[in-house]
């Protein structure tokens, strides 16, 4: 079923209370109906030994979402950039005639910090440090066993608290003038495990570099 929102307010206060600095408390509410959660379902079936298979549905469920955060921001001349955002997520789920809740969102996370260092040593080289942190995640897993016969039988569901995403990466880019430049990005630097699907486990470190074109 199409997901459809109701209601997508945002209120908030923005003011710059210092040169180079400013700050933006905020809140809102969300009304979404059929809103998918990801389910992974784990399949084994045992007539065939040890085989093993990670497939996914959409689990829907009508959901009301509430949440509150401040931004704050600080800029000196050309040379620093700093960023940091908080934000405190609330939702209530509940499927087909409302009286069937969810006991979590599921891979929604409860709280997420943004932060970011951008550094400009000298002309045409920047360097930035970016940190996301989400809390309060849960999945729901929901196990078929194929018995002998053939026949699928549910085996139980289980809910299951992830891992923190817990992620720092570190950019360092060079201009050559507007239209070229190169990047080199660490991804991970931190060698944290988690999954942002269940499931689905990101790897521990990664790096790339690439060139910049701006047409």
């Amino acid at each position: 079923l199409p997901s459809r929102n109701y209601l997508d307010g945002t209120v908030g206060i923005r003011s710059g209370i210092a040169p180079g600095f400013w700050f933006d408390v905020f809140g809102g509410y969300k009304i979404t109906s059929d809103e998918v959660f990801f389910a992974p379902t784990l399949l084994a079936p045992s007539a065939q030994g040890d085989i093993f298979a990670n497939t996914s549905r959409a689990l829907q469920a009508n959901a009301k979402h509430a949440f509150g955060g401040v931004n704050l921001k600080y800029s000196y001349q050309q040379l620093l950039d700093i960023s940091l955002k908080g934000v405190y997520n609330n939702w209530k789920a509940n499927q087909g005639d409302e009286s069937v809740e969810l006991s979590h969102a599921y891979g929604k996370p409860e709280m997420e910090v943004n932060a970011n260092v951008t550094v400009r040593p000298i002309d045409k080289l920047s360097v930035a440090l970016d940190y996301y942190l989400a809390t309060g995640r849960y999945a729901f897993v929901k196990n078929y066993w194929e018995a002998e016969n053939h026949s699928s039988v549910s085996a139980g569901a289980g809910e299951y608290k992830m891992n923190n995403i817990n992620e720092l990466n570190l950019t360092g880019t060079y201009t050559f003038n507007d239209t070229f430049g190169v990047y080199a990005k660490l991804n991970n630097i931190l060698c944290q495990k988690y999954e942002v699907y269940y499931g689905y486990p990101l790897q521990s470190f990664s790096a790339m570099i690439g060139v910049n074109i701006n047409f």
